[in-house]
């Protein structure tokens, strides 16, 4: 046992003076340019540009690289959560998925829709959806009307789960992917 003990010490000794004695020789670059520096160019003229209008887009020949900055576009662009309304005392539960979002939608779609109990093992399905369309006025903030989930009047809460969620950007024309909805949500 004692001999144990020498053993394991010895490996723990080399292995805090490795830990100790590693260097690390990442660099924070893109393409070998760092994206927070400037680059400088030497500006020749080319077909089709007039030099005194290129000349004046920049200062001191300082130019920025653009092409590594994110499009802002494309980034934070809203989220997509859950409403469940229950019609008085009764099991039926009206289902919605709210766009609260950066442009305007007029249509949300998922491959697929599940609402459960909360149960972690064995839960119970409510109502599942597959191929989910759904049309609403043009807006920044949405209700869309999925259907309706028969839930036992003693439950507050539901699990709901998303698949291929995407909103639909009438500002780009195209369809936008969001994180999948999955969680509880309250029954109000």
């Amino acid at each position: 046992m004692k001999k144990n003990k020498g053993f394991f010490s010895l490996i723990l000794i080399f292995a805090m003076f490795f830990s100790f004695t590693m260097i690390s020789f990442s660099n924070d670059t893109n393409n070998g340019i760092n994206s927070n520096e400037y680059v400088k160019n030497e500006l020749q003229p080319q077909p089709g540009f007039n030099m005194e209008e290129l000349n004046s887009l920049h200062d001191g020949n300082m130019v920025t690289i653009a092409s590594e900055l994110p499009d802002p576009s494309t980034m934070g662009l809203g989220a997509v959560t859950v409403s469940l309304v229950r019609s008085g005392d009764t099991e039926e539960v009206q289902v919605y998925l709210v766009y609260s979002g950066s442009f305007l939608s007029n249509a949300i779609r998922c491959s697929s829709l599940v609402v459960s109990d909360t149960s972690f093992f064995n839960p119970v399905i409510y109502k599942e959806w597959e191929d989910v369309s759904r049309y609403y006025t043009a807006g920044n903030l949405a209700y869309a009307y999925i259907g309706r989930a028969d839930i036992p009047a003693s439950e507050d809460k539901a699990k709901v789960k998303t698949s291929g969620l995407q909103v639909y950007n009438m500002e780009k024309s195209s369809w936008n992917s969001y994180t999948n909805v999955g969680g509880s949500w309250s029954i109000n």
